[in-house]
Formats: structure tokens, C-alpha cells, sequence
């Protein structure tokens, strides 16, 4: 029963009268003899039917109160949905964090994170290319509903392939066959025009700190199951994860070139890179407050941290944790921390109920961070 249900009776009893909700564009008609339809504010196609009591003065103030107690169930489930979808996001990139913590081979690494983002996404195939800077070509390294073998290594350079055009760009690029007015992106007849259904091909880039973004390959994702058409929220999600995988390719090639202390060396470099993007600027809550952070881990990477929250009115939030271990898993789980608590924090009253709310929607074998 929602709150407008156990509502209505109790305004009812209040107020000497019968109040019941119709949904209607026009002004309901009563059959059971007189009675006031009085329109919900914040609801243009909702009517209060109210009998008895003081009439029309007192319909209007019933309606008002309906109208704000529907107004607030609109936001939570408003709320409620947005969470649920970021939640889904969150659980990827822990999903994917797990990936990089346990696999350092990049044919390995490369088929679980694509299987994974094609599930969330409901893509029935999927190719994941990598730049060879040698050959300048794009080179196959997973795939899922397509064979290795099929797939050619594309030149880099090629006019008609909307991979390598992606690539050059570092732009999305999608297409909605359904869609009359979207042009197929492809060179059109006598070219390599896309044949296929719905698709999305994203650019897979790598940025150290303060270094300039560069193309490092090309996630690609066709066939949607159900609706045959990617949403705004899905291209958002494959363009973060695709930040992910250029991390992923980055150390796998590096893993590649030497299994031996260049490979740690490297591993501990993009785990404080990572955890140096991560960490906010004072910035964010300059409007509200003068802050200044530093964070210096005891070793070369770790799970230090601290987050900053510019929340509504005229609160602000502040998180410190520490994640238990070392290296580049346990900063990807940092991100994913700092990002858990910046969606809780938003709606909840204190700390306190900010944290109990982290807790009970993470992973049982989370280890919650020690927060202040």
C-alpha cells in the first residue's frame, strides 16, 4: 500500500468527508448524487472526488495535500530508478575491477570485461579491437557471436570502416536502422556500409595524468535484444567502461613485454595515476566551504582516499577510507567506493545512514572501508 492509500482515509476521517482519486483528462461525472471534483495540482490528468464536509474551499485544500503527497512518491520512484540503474553501473566496473585484480593476459582479460558489458547492454555481438602501432592496423583480440577468424585487421587509415574512423576521432559513433532519419554511416553502396541491426562503436582511450589522451583501440557492440535501438544510458555506460579496458590493455601489454619488475613497476604507476584522476579538487565544494586535501600513501599505491560532495542546500559531505591491500584492483575498488558513496550520500540524512545503506548493497565479500 503506498502512501497516498493509507493517506486517503485518514484526510477523510479528518475532515468529515469521502475523498476518492480518479485518473481522468476531463472532469469526472458522479452517479451517486452530488459531490466535488476538485483537480490535483501537480497532476494535470488526477481528480479528488470529495463528498460531505465544508465544500469547495475544503476541497481545495485536500487537493493540494493529495497532490504534494503524489508529487513526493514521483520523486522516489524517480530516485529509486536512478539508483537502481547506477547501482548497475557500479556493480560492472567492480565486476570488471575483480577482471584486472586476477588476469594479467589481455586475450583473457579482454573476452570476460566484453562478455560482461554485452550482457549489461543486451548485445548479442560484440568485438573488441586493439591498435598494433607497428602495422597501423586495428587487430581483433575478443569477441563475442563472432569468430576471431572472421573479422579482418582493419588499416587504420581505411575511409569506409566505421572502426577506424571511431579510432582517428576518439568519437562514438551509433546507429538505429529503425530510425529513418539517422543516415547509415557507412561509404553506402560500393563501400563498406554497416549491414547489420543497432550498434554502438566506441573509442577505447588511455590518459596518464596530466599526458594527453590517446586512441588505444575500438569496443564495438551490434543486435540488441528486445527494443533493436542502444540508449543515451547505454552509450554512457560503454564509454566509461571503455576507459576501463584502455587501462586493462595498457598493463596487459605491459605484462606482455616483461613478466619481471618493469611489469610491477608499471602495475604500481597506473594504480596511483588512477588514484590521483580519481581523487576530487577542492573545487567541488569551494562554493560552500574552504578545503584543502592531500593524500600521500604509505607505499607506492594503496587504498587511501578522500571524496567530496557538494550535496543540496547548503551541506557538503566528506569520506575518507582506506582499502585493504595494494595495486591497481584495490584502486579500481576505491573508485568504485568513492563512487557508491557519492550516490547514498545524496539521499540520505547523516553519515551514518549514508554508510548502513553502502553496506547492505554491497558485494558480501566487500571489506567497507573505514570511513570518518
Amino acid at each position: 500500500m503506498t502512501r497516498l492509500e493509507r493517506l486517503l482515509p485518514v484526510l477523510g476521517a479528518l475532515s468529515g468527508t469521502t475523498l476518492r482519486l480518479w485518473r481522468a483528462k476531463s472532469r469526472p461525472e458522479s452517479s451517486d448524487g452530488p459531490a466535488v471534483f476538485q483537480p490535483i495540482p501537480t497532476s494535470p490528468d488526477a481528480w479528488l472526488e470529495v463528498r460531505g464536509g465544508g465544500g469547495g474551499r475544503a476541497a481545495v485544500e485536500l487537493a493540494e495535500i493529495v497532490g504534494a503527497v503524489m508529487e513526493a512518491e514521483e520523486e522516489t520512484t524517480q530516485v529509486a530508478a536512478e539508483l537502481s540503474g547506477r547501482y548497475e553501473e557500479i556493480d560492472l566496473i567492480y565486476t570488471i575491477s575483480e577482471i584486472l585484480g586476477h588476469t594479467i593476459r589481455l586475450d583473457e582479460a579482454a573476452h570476460r570485461i566484453l562478455r560482461e558489458v554485452a550482457t549489461v547492454v543486451r548485445a548479442r555481438r560484440a568485438t573488441l579491437l586493439v591498435h598494433d602501432p607497428h602495422a597501423d592496423v586495428l587487430r581483433l583480440v575478443a569477441a563475442r557471436g563472432v569468430e576471431l577468424g572472421e573479422v579482418d585487421a582493419i588499416q587504420v587509415d581505411d575511409p569506409c570502416s566505421i572502426a577506424a574512423r571511431v579510432f582517428r576521432e576518439m568519437k562514438i559513433i551509433s546507429y538505429d536502422p529503425s530510425d529513418p532519419t539517422i543516415p547509415d554511416p557507412g561509404c553506402g553502396e560500393g563501400g563498406r556500409a554497416y549491414k547489420g541491426r543497432a550498434f554502438i562503436s566506441v573509442p577505447v582511450v588511455y590518459a596518464a595524468p596530466g599526458g594527453t589522451p590517446k586512441p588505444i583501440g575500438v569496443i564495438n557492440l551490434t543486435d540488441r535484444l528486445g527494443v533493436d535501438a542502444f540508449t543515451a544510458g547505454d552509450r554512457k555506460l560503454v564509454a566509461a567502461i571503455a576507459n576501463q579496458i584502455g587501462a586493462a590493455v595498457e598493463n596487459a601489454r605491459l605484462v606482455e613485454r616483461d613478466q619481471g619488475q618493469q611489469r610491477v613497476r608499471r602495475e604500481m604507476e597506473l594504480a596511483h595515476d588512477l588514484q590521483l584522476k580519481l581523487l576530487p579538487s577542492p573545487l567541488v565544494v569551494a562554493a560552500k566551504a574552504d578545503v584543502a586535501a592531500r593524500c600521500r600513501s604509505a607505499d607506492s599505491v594503496g587504498g587511501d582516499f578522500y571524496n567530496l560532495l557538494s550535496l543540496h542546500g547548503d551541506r557538503i559531505g566528506v569520506m575518507i577510507g582506506d582499502v585493504s591491500s595494494h595495486g591497481f584492483g584495490a584502486a579500481l575498488i576505491m573508485a568504485l567506493a568513492m563512487a557508491a558513496s557519492g550516490i547514498h550520500a545524496e539521499t540520505a540524512d547523516s553519515p551514518g545512514e549514508a554508510l548502513r545503506r553502502w553496506k547492505a548493497r554491497s558485494p558480501r565479500n566487500w571489506r567497507t572501508p573505514r570511513c570518518s
